[in-house]
């Protein structure tokens, strides 16, 4: 088993430039607990999407947005 956890942000975020880094720290957070929990570190993947893949289309801020994925593989 594989597992991807994704960071992901929202339109506000990505003007501000900080997007990047704070989805990536989202899927950090949320991987850091799976290990923590007992899931081994070489089934884990972090990526970040930044703004790329919304849940809900809006121009600005939209906390739906601004979340953590897990994907099992």
């Amino acid at each position: 088993m594989r597992v991807e956890v994704q960071g992901h942000d929202d339109a506000a975020e990505a003007a501000a430039g900080k997007a990047a880094s704070v989805s990536r720290a989202r899927a950090e957070a949320v991987a850091a607990s799976l290990r923590l929990n007992g899931l081994p570190t070489d089934v884990i993947t972090v990526v970040a999407f930044s703004a790329e893949r919304p849940l809900v289309v809006a121009s600005g801020a939209e906390p739906q947005n601004r979340r953590a994925e897990i994907i099992a593989r």
